[in-house]
């Protein structure tokens, strides 16, 4: 009793439009839909049920079939041409084949024999209800699900930004460290001719020459620390737009921004220096100094002695392909598999945050549609990075 009483609460919030040409059967038929529907609206014929249909907002339409002018079978296809979700139940005098078979072809939900008695009304009338209620219920769990999971996708890519952030400032902080390696030398000989030209000038007879010659090379130093600052200041300059460039400078001017790193490494570099990418220059460059400096890192803590890095460059038609093979031992069965996950390092939480490959890979897949992967080779870890010369993926 509760759920009928409940499925009458429902129908009777519903709007129906309903189509009957025949006066007296329509007062009465809407009589008798008063029973169950609150909002009726009454129309005399398939022009009128069109008219009304535009103009008013329906959940349900009732309609005859046989009627002067347009007929029922007509105006539901026309209805149909916009809108095949709307219930609609037709009542008819007539059981031939041909109806029923019309009545299939246009998505009829149910219909009505005339004459019929109010049980007939009531049944199919809790029948098309109940569709409609699951159809709205399908629709409201559809829009929730559709929020929930756009939920999610926003609280990871909130995530990844985060992650993006801390792997960049983990990046400036190498950075940082690597100027403060490459400035150490310039600084000392500077100072030391500075040294110089103090006791030149102290002394009693000038050296005009050696003085131009010390202040020749606190130029050169100068320079060289300028220089320094301005590779760092590029790799860090925002760069969204995709550009056209070589592959051996990009990986060139990656191996100078590590210099001081790499001292006492074999880099043995086997590349076609005409190779071109169509890609997002910082970035790749970001990618080629996360891996070298992961190889490095990996020299460090295991205390390797004859350090060497290979690095190939190739293409074919289609696919430029990067690979950087160290001799550091290896990354070991456990973490092979893990190696790209955010936060996962094999080092002393203190020499690592476990973001620099992390964020390598998200650059190569996301970023530019490419792919990045390793496996250990010939007594080390072999790094691939591969894209199309055309990077078509846009963000």
């Amino acid at each position: 009793m509760t759920r009928l009483k409940t499925l009458m609460h429902q129908i009777r919030r519903l709007s129906l439009l309903y189509i009957e040409d025949n006066t007296q059967a329509r007062t009465e038929t809407i009589e008798m839909l008063g029973i169950f529907f609150k909002d009726i609206t009454a129309a005399v014929d398939g022009d009128d049920g069109i008219q009304k249909y535009e103009k008013g907002k329906f959940d349900l339409i009732i309609t005859d079939i046989r009627m002067p002018g347009r007929d029922g079978f007509s105006m539901i296809q026309q209805i149909r041409e916009t809108d095949n979700e709307i219930p609609i139940i037709i009542v008819t005098a007539h059981d031939e084949t041909d109806y029923f078979t019309s009545a299939i072809k246009l998505g009829i939900d149910a219909y009505l024999l005339k004459p019929f008695v109010i049980e007939d009304l009531i049944a199919v009338i809790q029948k098309v209800t109940k569709k409609i209620i699951m159809t709205r219920e399908l629709a409201a769990y559809k829009e929730t699900l559709e929020i929930k999971v756009q939920e999610q996708v926003d609280q990871i890519n909130r995530q990844n930004d985060f992650i993006a952030q801390q792997a960049r400032l983990a990046s400036m902080g190498e950075m940082i460290n690597n100027i403060a390696h490459q400035w150490r030398q310039p600084l000392n000989r500077i100072n030391s001719n500075v040294a110089v030209i103090s006791s030149v000038l102290r002394s009693a007879n000038t050296d005009r020459t050696l003085l131009a010659r010390k202040i020749t090379n606190i130029k050169l130093n100068t320079k060289y620390m300028s220089d320094t600052i301005e590779d760092f200041s590029n790799f860090f300059h925002p760069d969204k737009q995709r550009t056209s460039f070589k592959v051996h400078k990009v990986l060139q001017g990656a191996l100078k921004l590590i210099e001081s790193r790499i001292k006492g490494v074999d880099i043995i570099i086997d590349a076609d220096k005409s190779i071109t990418l169509f890609a997002f220059e910082k970035e790749y460059q970001q990618v080629l100094l996360a891996i070298l400096n992961n190889a490095i890192d990996n020299f460090e803590s295991k205390g390797v002695k004859r350090r060497r890095i290979e690095i190939t460059i190739n293409a074919d038609e289609a696919i430029v392909s990067l690979q950087i093979e160290d001799n550091g031992g290896g990354i070991g069965k456990a973490d092979i598999a893990h190696i790209f996950d955010p936060y996962y390092t094999t080092k002393h939480p203190q020499l690592g945050t476990g973001l620099g490959l992390y964020m390598a890979k998200m650059l190569v897949e996301n970023s530019m549609g490419g792919q990045l992967s390793v496996k250990n080779s010939n007594g080390g870890a072999s790094f691939k990075v591969e894209l199309t010369k055309e990077v078509i993926h846009e963000r």
